[in-house]
């Protein structure tokens, strides 16, 4: 283990400590810059949210923390607080799902990811959750070592007729 992660771990539980609108008001601008940078290397980062203003503002710190370029796509399932708002406001792309069903809006968010953003890695989180900063690089590295090609039979993948595995 590295020396270095009981301090990450550490530093990132401070981050939960913190008041929710003090990170509105002093983080927002770092957190916005952070986010959004679209491109085939950075990672979007679905989070079904809530009712969760008041837990998403330490988790999308955290996320802006990270050591690959993320794109947050929360996904407002119904709130009756001002969730979507909070997302907008730290620089998270919001995707309205109105079911209720959190499987729904999970699928909601990465039916935009898909359609919308040219990245080919699509990671989900919680709107509780507090993400250490090598989160989505690891994610990243340990999906692309056990990724089969898209044709491979035992990984569900359908061969077209007259074509070999």
């Amino acid at each position: 283990m590295s020396r270095l992660l009981p301090a990450v771990i550490a530093d990132t539980a401070a981050i939960r400590r913190r008041d929710p609108a003090d990170i509105l008001t002093q983080d927002a601008t770092w957190i916005r810059g952070r986010f959004g940078r679209v491109s085939r290397e950075c990672v979007a980062v679905v989070i079904p949210a809530r009712d969760e203003e008041h837990d998403l503002p330490a988790t999308l710190l955290a996320l802006a923390r990270s050591t690959v370029s993320v794109v947050p796509i929360v996904v407002d399932n119904g709130s009756q607080d001002d969730t979507g708002a909070v997302a907008a406001h730290l620089g998270a792309r919001v995707v309205s799902a109105e079911s209720g069903a959190k499987m729904a809006a999970t699928q909601a968010g990465l039916r935009h990811a898909i359609t919308n953003l040219a990245t080919k890695d699509v990671l989900f989180t919680d709107a509780d959750t507090l993400v250490l900063p090598a989160w989505a690089e690891t994610m990243r590295r340990r999906l692309a070592a056990t990724a089969r090609p898209a044709h491979d039979p035992d990984a569900g993948g359908l061969l077209a007729p007259g074509t070999r595995g």
